[in-house]
């Protein structure tokens, strides 16, 4: 999986904290439970047939025809299917959490675990993705995180670089 995001609208659902055993260290971690609501082209990130089978072209008479020209697979394909569940982890992201003007301002998490997928299709051709990311936020950030809960952020996902690309800038 790559999903990646830059500045995309999204909701800090639940903040976490907890402490997780390091061989005898104890470490402060969290759990941020995020939504992130956009177009169905994010499932892409996930499994390029995730899209055509959650969604269809909407039929001629009845049905909300596409916004977007070029985009026809905007009709849900089965309207009675639940949220998707993805019992997978990806470990390695970073994530930006806009909360100022200033990039200085922004809670940056390195080395988040995401996990804990839920993939709802939304008709018109939306989809909500919600995630855990599991991440050792510092007592700064773990007081910004906890007075961001329930309310809309600006979140940017990194995703872990290749072997290669981190050999090239650990050479540089």
């Amino acid at each position: 999986m790559q999903l990646s995001l830059t500045k995309h609208a999204a909701k800090l659902a639940n903040y976490n904290p907890h402490v997780e055993k390091h061989g005898e260290d104890s470490v402060p971690a969290a759990s941020l439970k995020i939504e992130i609501t956009g177009h169905s082209s994010l499932l892409d990130a996930f499994d390029p047939s995730y899209r055509a089978f959650l969604f269809r072209k909407p039929d001629l008479v009845g049905e909300q025809q596409p916004l977007l020209k070029g985009d026809d697979l905007t009709a849900l394909a089965k309207p009675n299917l639940k949220p998707l569940r993805l019992d997978e982890e990806f470990p390695g992201y970073t994530l930006r959490i806009s909360v100022g003007l200033e990039a200085s301002d922004d809670i940056v998490l390195a080395d988040a675990k995401l996990s804990n997928f839920v993939l709802e299709a939304i008709n018109g051709g939306s989809v909500t993705i919600t995630l855990t990311a599991s991440t050792h936020p510092d007592e700064d950030q773990a007081g910004a995180l906890y007075t961001l809960q329930q309310q809309d952020i600006e979140l940017t996902l990194e995703p872990p670089r290749a072997e290669g690309e981190r050999q090239q800038q650990l050479a540089a």
